[in-house]
């Protein structure tokens, strides 16, 4: 039984989307075509965890956040979402907490 059946439709074109926002070269932007970004390849990889018939485009996103990670000590930041306090605009620490939090479990 799932937990919210009404959602299924809203699930799948949801992840039909990041599928086909996916770059060639394995990560996610912030929009179809935009360069790809630790913080939204992080973002996308938690989205598809678990979702069926996408262990491909997560394995070329995890390979490119991993070679994206290991550049040693910089992980630059990109602008995510929206927000109203300029200084959480860059946060130094967004790289490495999205990256990380596409690691949980499945």
């Amino acid at each position: 039984m799932k937990l919210f059946p009404e959602a299924g439709d809203a699930t799948n074109r949801a992840s039909n989307w990041i599928l086909e926002a996916q770059n060639p070269d394995g990560g996610w932007g912030g929009d179809l075509g935009i360069a790809s970004s630790i913080e939204e390849t992080g973002l996308a990889l938690s989205a598809l965890a678990g979702l069926p018939g996408t262990a491909p485009a997560r394995e070329r996103g995890t390979s490119w956040l991993a070679t994206a990670t290991q550049r040693g000590n910089h992980t630059p930041a990109s602008p995510i979402g929206f927000y109203f306090a300029r200084l959480w605009y860059y946060e130094v620490l967004y790289p490495l907490i999205f990256a990380v939090e596409s690691c949980k479990p499945q």
